[in-house]
């Protein structure tokens, strides 16, 4: 089964088939109406991790689609925020070598 059609002379490619294959293949699956178990079972993994591969998947292609396609919904951002406790955000402080004295 393929992924998608092949794009017409001068067309673009699915982004479909820019994703890795596993989020590919879950998508594909998926939008064919096959089950949750029956994906798990052609990709390997355990069923319970189905949605979250499903949800990294569509996250994965609004990506590639640009900005306009993500979603604008603070709760759902990964980007960091200026909030210092968020707990997404990670801070990153230069390392200090000590001098040893000559």
């Amino acid at each position: 089964m393929p992924l998608a059609p092949e794009p017409a002379i001068g067309e673009e490619p699915s982004p479909l088939l820019r994703l890795p294959v596993m989020y590919a293949v879950a998508l594909a699956l998926r939008d064919a109406g096959v089950e949750a178990a029956a994906i798990a079972v052609r990709l390997g993994i355990d069923q319970a991790s189905v949605a979250s591969v499903l949800a990294i998947g569509d996250l994965k292609l609004a990506g590639l689609a640009g900005p306009s396609a993500t979603t604008t919904d603070p709760s759902c951002s990964l980007a960091s925020s200026n909030e210092p406790d968020a707990p997404h955000q990670v801070h990153h402080q230069p390392s200090r070598q000590q001098e040893t004295p000559p």
